[in-house]
This record gives structure tokens, C-alpha cells and sequence, in this order.
């Protein structure tokens, strides 16, 4: 075979570093060499993962220097064709055994995959080094952790966290006991050898089932940095818990959402927190009998010297207060973040604005319930003025509502908020009091130069009446853009609100031709960017105008559509109709759908997902309990390898998952994860420590998708076209012949030729930038597939 045709096969067979080594060796003509352009065009292909692809031919060597051969033919045919059959199938073969990527569903001998752990924390550790060959094989792994309902996700850096299935996923069906054994022992190996994996996140039934297993296999010298445990614990878990908790030496990062929390548990917390070096970041969400929390836990938070992020959950209730909380939010400097529940918690004998004011370090405060009225816009007014370090403000739902204010307290507390130079978001009940109170509020609001957000919430439908009014003075004022009363249902034939820009979503309901007038309305109001339409009847106007409506808009950016029968059965035409505009749109980026009993184009949602190049985020479900979700999974899983934007999938609880849809189901999941950790790997473009190939291979993919690099920059609080051009920025920098053969482990520092025999001085290191970024315009550092050779580790299988 010869080069030229072994490049243009390359459909059937990746570039491997062994490719790129013969390319090395070879010697070529200024015409040979430019002719590698149309080659590598003719061979391009999307980049699909493998979990085993390529081979590693030769090893990396830190120049490389071959002797030329006697006919300078790029890629020669003689020597492509010493590649023997030995050496081109020798590796895989001995690899067969250990890695079957197709089959792991139903191989005995899964378990003796092994790879052993690689990462390293030496300073002198080079790139490749500090991230664990089990990177590339994560697909194999996460099937394997799939029976147990766990997966691996790639962190920033090359580490790994091993997360739970969120308890809103589907229960899938119990998998046969020896897929459960095999998963298990593979677990287990996992958690004993792979310091690479420094993140945990257990909930709900993983963490129930599988507590016993974390607690006997993570080592005493776990390098475990971030553990997060979300779940209405029994009393078993919260002892495992509190057994493992002091293995975690390393823990940088402890997120506990327990209720109700035992004793065990929390006694653990606070010796932990006692003893700690690392720990710099405690979530603490709980429920104690007494209300607040024990003093035990109050003395722990006072004596540790590490915390520099402390949140809480507590009830501030108590019979003497302000209690032994309210004791530890007036004196200490650490804790940053509050969250209280407890009936009318700002009552005066509790003395809660007694105890904010004296904080200094407090950011966020969010608070559950309040007395509302007059006691209430006090309470407000003093937070506003004393709470010098407050950035985030939440007050939440209320005994006394709709309570006109007085004139004087009022315009104590505008002149709280327009002398307020610290709080950047607010969120308040519009129940806080009366409507007319609102008027005035947002009269004096433009004094309030340095707020950014306010976010009014409505509860009751009612409320909508009374808006008119209090939308038009805040439409009358400069502050009507950082002003949300988010969205608001729409049933009536009057469509005053829609007009109004506080509003970004709305739900269109009522009759037909109600809707109908909505949706031809809405092209014209450029403030909604959610959407939710309730087709319920059969009417081919209400398809045709949100059709319409979806192809136009250049806004909408989450679109919902709730199917009820008999709307299914409206003609094949308009559904199509609908499909082909959500298809064309470029704006909208996550769509959720919920069908009737007898909703038949779920095959048409599952397509117009798969083959979008804007829609990150999708959700699907029907109006019935075990419903079967085939329908809807296997074209979606068919198509979805190419999908490179979707990071977040949703399916309904309710689905009922036999043995297809279960394998439909891990595919998707598999290519979330994958996009998911191409934005995390690559949100590490604006740091200057050196790029590995993982990290390199994100940029590369996240910069060429413009739904990635709008995530990324949504990720990281920067404009995208700021992201974009970081991003090509640290790409530029390693664009060059060297780096990418460096980091495609092809050699190991710099490429050096042989000098050459005949007449024939032009090779491979001669070529100039312009030459080389032609070649790389349909050569990605992906299409140089990697992968170690897994062999069995000293540690024997449980």
C-alpha cells in the first residue's frame, strides 16, 4: 500500500504516532510535502471517541534522527510496508483480553482491566505524566460503573471525580448479579489505586447502597481533595461517613447535605474540623433536633484556622436567643455564606439583625421566612445600611403580604438602598408590600448606582392584576435592565403584560385563540428568552404560528413544549413543520419536551437534538408513570456520536428501562460526559502553566464549536468573543510542528531529521509555518489516537 493511499484510507484507520514517525523518517519534495494537504482534506473526518484506537508504534524520543531512504517519496510505500503485520496487530492483540469496548456488557473477565494509576505530584513529573492513562479510557470504565449508577467525569488538570446518577434519573433495571459483581470488584480496585480521582459526589440510592464499599477501599493516605454528600441519611451511612471522614487527610472541599444529621455525624464533622490542615471550603446543610446546631459544631468552627469559604443551613429558631449561632455569626471572621429557615425568623426577640450587623465577612444571605409588614422593611432597612460586606440579598416568603408601608418607614429604607454602594444582587417577594409601596420603591431605585440585579418573585396569579401600574413606573425609570420579575403566565385575551420587559419567560395557556394571538405577537418582543407552549387540541393554526414564531426569533434561548392529548394527533405536516423550525433556529439552546400517551414523533425530537449545533441542554418525558422511552432513546443514542454541543440530558423518573434502552441510555450519558469535560478541560485557557494534549485536544475542540465557547465563557463570567480569542490565542501558542509532536507523544522535545543522501534537501523539519498550518487546517490533535497497554497491577481483586 502506499502512503499517499494509506493517508486517503484513513477513514477506516486513525493516524497513530507511528504514522506520524514515518512521516518523520522520510524525506520529501517541496510538491511531495504540499501534496499532504489534499491528502489529509480527502481523509477528514469528525472525531469521533474511541476508547481504544491508534497504536503506539515507536516511543517517544527526545529527537529523532533516521536515516533517509533512498527514494525521497513522502509517506514511501517501502517503508510503510516494514510496518509488519507483527508489529501493527502485536499490541492490540495482547490488549484483546483485557479491553473488549464493545462488549463489556457481557465479558466474565471485565475485572482484569487494569491500568495502573500514573499521576504524579514529583515537581520534576513531566506532562504527560501528571495525567493518568485512565483518562483515555473512560467510556470503559464508566460502563463498567454504570450497573452501580456511578460514572467518572474529567476535572481541570487531568484529575478525575467519581460522581452518583442524580436521584431524578431514571431507575434503570437491576443488571444481572454478575455485571453487579464485576462492577463492584472494579469499583473497588478503582477507589484502591487511583489517586487520580480527587473529587466524590454521593446522593441518595448509589450512596445508600454502596457507603460500605467507600468506607473499606479509599486508603488511609486517600488524596482525596473534594467530597460531596447529598442524601436524607439513615443511620448507617452517617456512621460510614463519619468513619471515613478522618482517612480524607487532603480534603480541601467538604459539601454535606445531610437531614436529619445523628450525633455520630456531627460529631465527626467537628473533630475533623479540628484536626484539618487542608480543608478551605465547608458546605453544611442540616437539621438538628434543638433547632441550632450543637455546640460541639459551633466550637470546631471557632477553634479552626483553615476555612476561608464556610456556608450553612441552620434554623436560627432557639429558646434563648440568639443561641449559640447567633453567638458564632457576631464574633467570628470566617463564615461567608448563610442560609436560614425557621417560621418569622426576623422577629426582634430573636435578635438576628443584632448579630448580622456585627459580621464582617458575611457575603451571601439568604433567609426562608419573615414576618413581613412593617417589621420586615425595618429589618431590610438596617441590613442595607449595616451589613457592609453583604453582596448577595435574599428574602423569602412572608407571614403578613401585601401590607401597605408607611410613608416614613419606606423612605428610611430608599434611602438605605440609594446609599448603598456594596450589594450587587437582591431577591424580594413582590408580596413585600403593597403594590402602590413598589411604585415609589423603583421611583427612588435610579439612586442606587451600584446594584446590578433585583429579582421580584411572584407566587400567586392574582398578583398579574395589580402589575400594570408598577411595570409602567419601573418602565418610566433608567433601571428597567436590571429588573426581573422573571416570567408569568399567560390565559387571557389581554396582552398588556407581555409588553413589558421585566418579564424574560412566559407560559402561554388558555384558548386556543388566545394562544394563537400570543405567539403571532411574541417575533415582535425581543425581552423573552423562554418560552413554554401548551398545544392541547388538534388546531393547525397554533403549530403553524409557533412555528413561525421559532424560525424568526433571534432571542429565545429555552424552549418548552408540553404535548396533551389530543394535540398528538394533529397532522404529520405541522409537527414536521414545528421540527424543521427548532432545527433551522440559532438561538434556542435548551428544549424541553413532555408528550402525551400517544405522542408519535418522539423520534423526530430525539434527531432534531442529536443534529443541532446550538441546543446544549435537552429534556424528555411523557404524561404517564413507566412509560417506555425507547422510542425516543434509540434514535438519539444513533446519532448523538457526532454531537459535540449537548452537555446536559434529562429523562424523566418515570420511564421504564428495559435492557435497550438501558444501553441507549449509557451511550448518551457517555457523550454528555465527553462534551462536558472538553468545557471543563478547556476552561483552563486563561492560566499560563503548560498545555498537555488533554487540555490542548479541549481548546482545539471548544474553539472550533460556537455553542462551547458560549458555555465556557457563561462558565467563567467573560464575554465570548473575549473567550474566542483567548482561546486562539493559547492555541497559537503550541501551533507549531514541535509542539504538536510533542504533545502528541510522537517525540518527545523537538523533530530532527537525518541529513539526507541524495540530492533531495528539503524534509519534514524544513517546513515553514505557513506550510505546517495548511497540514494542521485537517490535522487535530485528536486524529493521533493514544493509549497505554493496560497491564494487571499488584493489588488482587476483591
Amino acid at each position: 500500500m502506499s502512503g499517499y493511499t494509506r493517508l486517503r484510507d484513513k477513514r477506516r484507520h486513525p493516524f497513530t504516532e507511528a504514522d506520524i514517525y514515518q512521516c518523520i523518517s522520510s524525506t520529501a519534495s517541496v510538491d511531495q510535502l504540499k501534496a499532504v494537504q489534499g491528502a489529509c482534506k480527502a481523509v477528514r473526518r469528525p472525531l469521533t471517541p474511541s476508547p481504544v484506537s491508534g497504536l503506539l508504534g515507536v516511543p517517544p524520543q527526545d529527537s529523532i534522527k533516521v536515516e533517509t531512504r533512498p527514494a525521497p517519496v513522502f509517506l514511501q510505500a517501502e517503508a510503510m510496508e516494514k510496518l509488519s503485520a507483527e508489529e501493527e496487530q502485536g499490541p492490540l492483540v495482547a490488549l484483546e483480553d483485557k479491553i473488549d469496548s464493545t462488549s463489556f456488557f457481557d465479558r466474565e473477565d471485565a475485572e482484569n482491566f487494569r491500568l495502573p494509576c500514573t499521576a504524579a505530584t514529583r515537581p520534576t513529573a513531566t506532562d504527560s505524566d501528571r495525567v493518568c492513562p485512565i483518562n483515555d479510557h473512560l467510556p470503559i470504565c464508566n460502563e463498567l460503573l454504570f450497573h452501580v449508577g456511578m460514572e467518572l467525569r474529567e476535572k481541570r488538570g487531568g484529575s478525575l471525580s467519581l460522581v452518583c446518577f442524580r436521584p431524578t434519573e431514571p431507575n434503570v433495571m437491576p443488571p444481572r448479579d454478575a455485571d453487579m459483581h464485576r462492577s463492584n470488584t472494579f469499583l473497588r480496585w478503582l477507589l484502591r489505586t487511583h489517586v487520580c480521582i480527587d473529587g466524590l459526589k454521593l446522593q441518595c440510592r448509589c450512596l445508600t447502597a454502596h457507603s460500605h464499599i467507600f468506607l473499606e477501599e479509599l486508603p488511609d493516605n486517600s488524596r482525596l481533595k473534594r467530597l460531596k454528600v447529598l442524601c436524607p441519611c439513615g443511620d448507617n451511612v452517617q456512621t460510614h461517613l463519619a468513619a471515613l471522614l478522618p482517612r480524607l487527610r487532603c480534603l480541601k472541599e467538604l459539601y454535606c447535605h445531610v437531614s436529619p444529621s445523628r450525633d455520630v455525624l456531627v460529631a465527626a464533622i467537628s473533630a475533623f474540623l479540628r484536626n484539618t490542615t487542608c480543608l478551605t471550603s465547608l458546605v453544611f446543610q442540616a437539621c438538628f433536633e434543638n433547632n441550632q446546631p450543637p455546640q460541639t459544631f459551633i466550637d470546631a468552627l471557632a477553634t479552626n484556622t483553615t476555612l476561608k469559604y464556610l456556608e450553612m443551613w441552620a434554623n436560627w429558631n432557639t429558646a434563648e436567643p440568639p443561641g449559640r449561632l447567633g453567638a458564632y455569626v457576631k464574633s467570628n471572621g470566617l463564615l461567608t455564606n448563610l442560609n436560614l429557615f425557621g417560621e418569622e425568623t426576623d422577629r426582634e426577640e430573636f435578635l438576628l439583625e443584632e448579630a448580622l450587623v456585627c459580621n464582617s465577612t458575611l457575603s451571601t444571605l439568604r433567609i426562608g421566612r419573615l414576618c413581613g409588614g412593617e417589621r420586615t422593611v425595618r429589618f431590610l432597612t438596617r441590613i442595607l445600611t449595616e451589613c457592609t460586606g453583604l453582596k448577595k440579598l435574599t428574602l423569602g416568603g412572608l407571614r403578613d403580604e401585601y401590607v401597605n408601608i408607611s410613608e416614613a418607614t419606606l423612605s428610611r429604607c430608599v434611602d438605605s438602598m440609594a446609599e448603598n454602594d456594596t450589594l450587587d444582587e437582591l431577591e424580594l417577594s413582590y408580596s413585600l408590600w403593597h403594590p402602590t409601596n413598589w411604585v415609589a420603591f423603583f421611583a427612588f431605585l435610579p439612586k442606587n448606582k451600584h446594584l446590578k440585579k433585583l429579582e421580584v418573585y411572584t407566587m400567586l396569579h392574582g398578583d398579574y392584576e395589580t402589575h400594570p401600574p408598577v411595570l409602567e413606573a419601573l418602565a418610566q425609570t433608567d433601571s428597567s435592565g436590571r429588573v426581573s420579575f422573571g416570567s408569568y403566565t399567560h390565559k387571557t385575551a389581554e396582552v398588556g403584560l407581555m409588553r413589558f420587559r421585566a418579564f424574560s419567560g412566559v407560559q402561554i395557556y388558555g384558548e386556543t385563540n388566545v394562544r394563537v394571538n400570543a405567539l403571532q405577537r411574541l417575533p415582535s418582543l425581543d425581552h423573552f428568552t423562554s418560552v413554554t407552549i401548551a398545544p392541547f387540541e388538534t388546531d393547525q393554526r397554533l403549530l403553524y404560528s409557533a412555528a413561525k414564531y421559532i424560525r424568526a426569533t433571534t432571542v429565545l434561548r429555552k424552549l418548552s413544549l408540553l404535548v396533551i392529548d389530543p394535540a398528538g394527533d394533529a397532522p404529520s405536516s405541522c409537527w414536521e413543520l414545528l421540527f424543521e423550525s427548532i432545527s433551522s433556529n440559532r438561538s434556542i439552546t435548551d428544549l424541553c419536551i413532555s408528550g402525551s400517551d400517544n405522542f408519535s414523533y418522539a423520534g423526530h425530537v430525539a434527531r432534531t437534538v442529536a443534529l443541532s449545533r446550538r441546543i446544549t441542554r435537552a429534556s424528555y418525558s411523557e404524561c404517564r408513570d413507566k412509560w417506555n422511552p425507547n422510542g425516543f432513546l434509540l434514535p438519539l443514542s444513533k446519532a448523538i456520536g457526532e454531537n459535540y454541543n449537548l452537555l446536559k440530558f434529562r429523562l424523566s423518573f418515570f420511564a421504564k428501562m428495559d435492557a435497550e434502552a438501558r444501553c441507549c441510555w449509557f451511550t448518551i450519558r457517555e457523550a454528555t460526559r465527553r462534551n462536558s469535560g472538553l468545557v471543563e478541560l478547556a476552561s483552563a485557557f486563561n492560566q499560563t502553566a503548560a498545555l498537555d494534549w488533554y487540555t490542548a485536544n479541549a481548546m482545539e475542540k471548544v474553539s472550533g464549536n460556537a455553542a462551547l465557547v458560549r458555555e465556557l465563557a457563561e462558565k467563567e463570567g467573560i464575554a465570548a468573543d473575549e473567550v474566542a480569542r483567548m482561546l486562539r490565542s493559547r492555541l497559537m501558542s503550541i501551533d507549531g510542528m514541535h509542539d504538536f509532536m510533542r504533545l502528541t507523544g510522537v517525540v518527545k522535545e523537538s523533530v530532527t531529521c537525518a541529513p539526507p543522501v541524495d540530492v533531495c534537501s528539503f524534509q519534514l523539519q524544513d517546513l515553514n509555518n505557513d506550510c505546517w498550518r495548511l497540514v494542521r487546517r485537517y490535522l487535530s490533535f485528536d486524529d493521533v489516537k493514544r493509549f497505554t497497554v493496560g497491564k494487571p497491577d499488584d493489588t488482587n481483586a476483591s
